[in-house]
């Protein structure tokens, strides 16, 4: 993984299904359901709101928090940018106020 942060460009959720997603979709699917598009960012909808992708029983925001919290740490966000994309956009610009911030949990 590149030390680069995370610009999300949503080309890791394109390409190549995460581990949780082939488990909670039933197989691998390019590009992921839970692939979120908001004002020019993609977002993990797994990490963001995973109560509206996976059944977490009654709604509760502690679920969401806790499950997300949890599928941050399994997927290493935080951990830096995985594309191999080279399209000359500092990948440093993008990850500070990421709403998808596993930081905030």
């Amino acid at each position: 993984m590149a030390n680069n942060s995370c610009r999300q460009c949503g080309t890791c959720c394109k390409e190549e299904t995460c581990q949780i997603s082939v488990d909670g979709f039933g197989g691998y699917i390019s590009p992921c359901p839970a692939l979120e598009y908001e004002e020019g960012l993609f977002y993990c909808g797994l990490i963001t709101r995973p109560s509206k992708y996976i059944d977490l029983g009654v709604p509760a925001k502690w679920k969401d928090r806790m499950v997300s919290g949890l599928f941050c740490l399994t997927l290493g966000i935080g951990e830096g940018c995985d594309s191999d994309l080279d399209d000359g956009v500092d990948n440093k610009t993008l990850n500070s106020d990421s709403k998808g911030d596993c930081n905030e949990k």
